[in-house]
């Protein structure tokens, strides 16, 4: 058999009851596309031939629900735009596609006829990183120091609030700021200024950080905040 890299992800088969975990985004070991299986291939209807690639640019992408659709940047006579779906991007992960995100992909028909896309990848063949999805931009090797503030178990999502905001970047403190006034115009409550980060983010999985610690960070800056990795307890 063939060495994969795959995402795991529960499906809850009846809410309070039961769930099924499922492998999605699979690849090759190191990203590389997986050949489809036969029969599989022979059920999808392609658009044009199935060696055609075509590139286009994400018009939207919802990453909760995994889907999303292209731009064509050539619109065919019959199709402007295409589904995108997760399964389809290949990137070993849930990649938020940010609007106008460049990429290229296969084009088939479904079971309703809708057209969709297929092994989704960057201009030229790249599989799509979080970092090139997100635009992250990592300001130096300087560590920062902050305080945990809150922290999702579930989401592996924390908030960070540093000792010395100014101190920052002047490009994190101004995402920062804008991050803030977004969340505080949605909510309509006081948010603090400071930086996200995620368990994924080059932070030791094994190392526990509290609600409350003390914590020392780099930093660096995406399309819409910024944020903390290689987090850990000062």
């Amino acid at each position: 058999g063939q060495a994969v890299e795959f995402n795991l992800k529960k499906v809850v088969v009846k809410s309070g009851s039961a769930a099924i975990i499922r492998a999605s985004g699979v690849t090759l070991a190191g990203g590389e596309a997986v050949a489809l299986d036969g029969e599989l291939e022979e059920k999808r209807e392609p658009v044009g031939n199935r060696e055609d690639r075509y590139s286009g640019t994400i018009k939207f992408y919802d990453t909760k629900k995994g889907f999303g659709y292209v731009c064509l940047d050539a619109p065919l006579p019959d199709v402007e735009e295409a589904k995108v779906i997760r399964e389809e991007v290949l990137g070993g992960e849930a990649i938020p596609l940010a609007q106008g995100l460049a990429i290229e992909f296969g084009l088939y028909r479904n079971k309703k006829g809708a057209v969709c896309t297929c092994d989704v990848t960057l201009p030229g063949g790249e599989t799509i990183s979080r970092d090139v999805a997100e635009g992250r931009q990592y300001l130096g090797n300087k560590r920062y120091n902050g305080t945990l503030q809150w922290y999702s178990a579930k989401n592996s999502i924390g908030f960070i609030v540093p000792d010395q905001f100014t101190a920052m970047p002047k490009a994190a403190q101004q995402k920062s700021t804008e991050a803030a006034q977004r969340a505080a115009d949605k909510s309509q409550q006081e948010v603090f200024e400071g930086l996200m980060f995620h368990r994924r983010d080059k932070t030791d999985p094994n190392s526990r950080i509290d609600v409350g610690a003390k914590v020392s960070f780099n930093i660096f800056v995406d399309h819409k905040n910024a944020g903390a990795t290689n987090v850990t307890p000062s």
